[in-house]
This record gives C-alpha cells, structure tokens and sequence, in this order.
C-alpha cells in the first residue's frame, strides 16, 4: 500500500469507507472512461469526496492509481498445499483473473507510461514486492 502516512493527529479518525470509496471509483472510472481521464477530480466525484481528503491518503494520482489497481483488494495470497503444479496453477489463475480485469487494462498501461522516474517505479516495485517474496518462499519451499 502506498498511502500517505502521517504521525498521529489529533482530531476526527479517517473513515477507512471513505478509503475504499475511492478506490473503488478510481477502478471505475479506469474501466469506463481510461486512464487519462482518471483524475482525482473526476475520482473525487464519483467517490463522494473532496480532493483534499483523497490527498491526506494518497501521496499522488499514480500512487492512488497504483493501489487501485495493485492492491490486496482484501484477497489474501493463496497457500503453499505441497504440490507445486497445484500451487502453480493457481498463483497463474490468480494472475491471469486479476490482469484480465477492467481497471488493470487500463491502469497499467498508463501507469507504466508515467513511471519515468527512479522514485515512480521504486514505487511500483515496492507495490509487488510481497507478493513476489510470496511467491518466491513457495518456489524456495518446493
């Protein structure tokens, strides 16, 4: 995840509804109008929010987009079951399903287009790093 984390603040908690209210229009809104016009404007209203609010929690456009399409999206990695070519199906399913989706055949592209920066595609390595150490511990255990 690649928030914008702050040091403890004193006042009202965020809403973590209104985290996934954002994502989620950030995913829909890449799958009916493109990347391009994926902008937080256009993100904040269709989440119901203002552009600051959206701000506090992402450090940027790419990086809200990066976890929009990238996230966890509350799916946890699958487990090791002993058998490798089970294992290995189901990793190239898990890929093959989330690739496939609206929001990453839009998102990816663009993202790519925009990581022209060392920090931008630290960013976007940083994103897959736990799934690839995942999948790294299950190819070292086999």
């Amino acid at each position: 995840m690649v928030k914008t984390e702050s040091p403890a603040r004193i006042g009202r908690p965020r809403d973590p509804d209104k985290d996934e209210a954002v994502l989620l229009a950030a995913r829909t809104l890449l799958a009916e109008v493109g990347y391009q016009q994926t902008t937080i404007s256009a993100i904040a209203r269709t989440a119901g929010v203002n552009t600051p609010a959206i701000y506090r929690r992402w450090s940027s456009r790419e990086a809200l987009i990066e976890e929009a399409v990238h996230g966890p999206g509350g799916h946890p990695l699958p487990r090791s079951t002993g058998d490798l070519r089970v294992d290995l199906t189901t990793w190239v399913h898990i890929f093959l399903v989330r690739a496939a989706r609206p929001a990453a055949r839009a998102g990816v592209p663009g993202l790519l287009a925009d990581s022209r920066t060392a920090e931008a595609r630290q960013r976007l390595l940083a994103i897959g790093a736990p799934v690839r150490a995942a999948f790294q511990d299950l190819l070292d255990d086999a």
